[in-house]
């Protein structure tokens, strides 16, 4: 069997945060945008992972450029899509034995990317990940006082709690139309939940039971006609 080909050549890699040319955020952002766009466009197609994209990816204040277990910097060029983080060679061998359903891992450098994909990272994070592990007691910190092995994190109820909500809300960021950035979805995500809310309350005061006096007020409405 040939050997798979790789979506870069032998002598790429990811670029280190020091040797990218220098664009704004905004311009990163934009061009991202519309390599997701083309992405969008060729609904199921795989691609290698946009450049564009993977600088933004890089480039946030999520800590990205480390794994997200060990906290390696070196050979950083996986992840686990189900969470939207970084891993190094080594942790990614141990997401890819808890088998596809718990955590799909791809190369960022090897593998082909679709646009939900490709979403999840830029939707997700290693702090963000961290940050909830964290308040779950789940941290690296905490696990280095039990007798367990933090790969065992990913098999808990607040785990995949965790994945299926970055999964509803990368659904909800694909169908709102052109990407605007982290900061945007974050802002539509409230929005969506507050008129979740609201439409809720208002459908519970509508099958509120009516009071005596709203009953006596219906029956004499209705012995007048």
């Amino acid at each position: 069997m040939p050997p798979r080909a790789s979506c870069l050549e032998s002598n790429d890699t990811i670029p280190s945060r020091s040797s990218q040319p220098t664009t704004s955020q905004d311009e990163l952002l934009s061009l991202a945008s519309s390599e997701l766009e083309s992405m969008r466009q060729e609904n199921s197609m795989e691609r290698s992972f946009p450049p564009a994209c993977l600088r933004l990816f890089h480039s946030s204040s999520q800590q990205n450029h480390l794994c997200v277990d060990c906290g390696s910097g070196t050979d950083v060029t996986w992840a686990s899509v189900s969470y939207g983080v970084t891993l190094c060679l080594s942790c990614s061998g141990r997401h890819r034995g808890l088998g596809v359903r718990c955590s799909y891992v791809k190369s960022l450098t090897l593998d082909s990317w679709n646009h939900f994909q490709v979403l999840a990272m830029l939707e997700g994070g290693n702090s963000q990940l961290s940050e909830f592990f964290t308040r779950h007691k789940m941290s690296t910190r905490d696990y280095s006082t039990i007798n367990a092995a933090l790969i065992d994190r990913y098999k808990t109820k607040a785990a995949s709690f965790y994945k299926q909500h970055l999964a509803k809300h990368v659904r909800e960021v694909a169908d709102s139309g052109v990407y605007l950035g982290r900061e945007a979805s974050r802002e539509a995500s409230k929005s969506r939940s507050k008129k979740g809310r609201k439409k809720g309350h208002r459908e519970q005061k509508s099958q509120t039971l009516p009071t005596v006096e709203e009953s006596k007020e219906a029956a004499l409405s209705e012995s007048e006609h």
